[in-house]
């Protein structure tokens, strides 16, 4: 190869002149597009491996909360054994709003489980709610009766801050405990778990 300065030899030419020419590259960054859904598309889901979505609804009960005289005797006049503490409307109505919604997930989840006493009435049914309370055990018994389409009533019968309540043998008693509920059942003086969630 001929140069201009015949002294350069070939390699120095070349990185003379070649590297001179070479420039930085930038590379083009795109960016990511989320992907186009497709709503004619089939997805599975918990029912189907093969379903299309097609709307989403909410549904709204009404839940009255009542207070039984029993309740509200105990509550303001105590029992035999003095004033009953730990049993405020209040803290009773915060933990019923906490209740509900596990009892409903319940009530579909577990075949024979039910919560609300409904027309005809052949029983009556009577739930339990207990919740931790200052180191001891809060049992609120409640009893949901429906009124109608869109409402429940929610009547608290007794409550009482005790590690060792009394349960009737086939009552059902839902354990509010850091971040869990469970659902149990007294059954031949024992109390059996039956589901957790």
């Amino acid at each position: 190869m001929a140069t201009i300065f015949p002294e350069m030899s070939d390699n120095v030419y070349n990185w003379f002149y070649m590297e001179k020419r070479r420039r930085k590259r930038f590379r083009i960054v795109r960016e990511r597009l989320p992907p186009i859904e497709d709503r004619l598309a089939y997805y599975g889901n918990s029912s189907s491996f093969k379903a299309r979505h097609d709307s989403v609804f909410d549904e709204t009960i009404s839940i009255e909360i009542w207070f039984d005289k029993h309740y509200l005797d105990r509550h303001q006049h105590g029992d035999e054994n003095g004033v009953r503490d730990g049993i405020d409307p209040d803290y009773i109505r915060q933990l019923i709003r906490e209740a509900i919604k596990p009892l409903f997930i319940f009530s579909s989840r577990i075949k024979g489980f039910s919560f609300v006493n409904g027309p005809p009435f052949r029983e009556t049914i009577r739930a339990v709610i207990r919740k931790e309370f200052n180191g001891s055990k809060l049992n609120v018994v409640l009893q949901c009766c429906f009124k109608n389409a869109g409402c429940l009533e929610a009547t608290v019968i007794t409550a009482m801050v005790v590690d060792d309540f009394k349960l009737a043998n086939g009552q059902y008693m839902v354990d509010l405990e850091e971040g869990e509920m469970v659902l149990s059942k007294f059954e031949n003086g024992r109390l059996n778990e039956i589901c957790k969630i």
